[in-house]
C-alpha cells in the first residue's frame, strides 16, 4: 500500500486505475457494450477470449489474451480498425492479423 496506491496511480495516465476508469467511461458511453448482440468467435481457444457486439449498425470487437505469450489472431473483418480502449500502447498486426501481446486487452470499432 506504501508504493501502489491511488495517490499514486491518480497521476499516472497508465496506471491500472486510470484504465479501469476509462474501460467503465467507455462501457457506459457505449450502448453496444451493454445492449449489443454477442457473438463468440473462438470458443474453443484456451488462450484468448474473443468476441463481436453489434447493435444499431455498431460494431465492437473484443480481443483478449489470457495467456504470458504473444497470440497471432485472424481479423474477423479489415474494417474493425479504430482502437477504442486498449492496455498496451499499441497493437500489433497487418491487413490480415493481430498479435495480442501477453494479457493485453483491446476493443476495437469501424
Amino acid at each position: 500500500y506504501s508504493s501502489i496506491n491511488v495517490r499514486q496511480q491518480e497521476g499516472d495516465q497508465n496506471s491500472v486505475l486510470n484504465y479501469y476508469r476509462r474501460m467503465i467511461q467507455c462501457r457506459k458511453e457505449t450502448l453496444a457494450l451493454i445492449y449489443g448482440e454477442y457473438h463468440c468467435l473462438n470458443p474453443d481457444d484456451q488462450a484468448t477470449y474473443q468476441y463481436l457486439r453489434s447493435w444499431e449498425g455498431q460494431d465492437f470487437y473484443v480481443l483478449l489474451n489470457f495467456s504470458s505469450d504473444a497470440v497471432e489472431i485472424d481479423k474477423p473483418t479489415p474494417s474493425l480498425s479504430r482502437i477504442v480502449i486498449n492496455n498496451y500502447a499499441s497493437l500489433e498486426g497487418d491487413d490480415k492479423t493481430f498479435i495480442l501481446q501477453p494479457y493485453q486487452a483491446v476493443i476495437l470499432s469501424e
